[in-house]
């Protein structure tokens, strides 16, 4: 189980990264959106969250399910269930009635895509 201590001035927060569903960037904040619609918002940009989950799966053997698409927005792929090129959305989903839509650069979408297709 891949989890961060993420240790701000005024607070300590436990984040379990396997529930996470995307990171987006806003600026020099970064929010964290779980997959029950939760959202989190931590005081540091996207660059270092990005470190700092690739850090915990390493740390706990596991094959980080994070990808980067894009310069504001990460998900995690365990919850892929629709990349919908014309709309330039990828839907994530938990198959328990939670639903996450994300917009996605069309050039960025595509290059996904076929990434995606090229494993399976």
């Amino acid at each position: 189980m891949a989890k961060i201590c993420y240790n701000s001035r005024d607070e300590l927060v436990m984040l379990d990264l396997n529930n996470v569903a995307c990171i987006q960037a806003e600026s020099n904040y970064t929010h964290l959106i779980y997959m029950c619609g939760e959202r989190m918002m931590l005081a540091t940009g996207i660059s270092k969250i990005e470190e700092m989950v690739a850090q915990a799966f390493i740390s706990s053997g596991e094959s980080c399910p994070f990808i980067r698409l894009g310069r504001s927005c990460m998900i995690n792929q365990q919850f892929l269930q629709r990349i919908d090129t014309l709309k330039q959305v990828v839907t994530l989903g938990d198959f328990q009635g939670h639903h996450l839509t994300i917009k996605v650069p069309k050039k960025m979408i595509r290059a996904y895509k076929e990434s995606v297709q090229s494993q399976f």
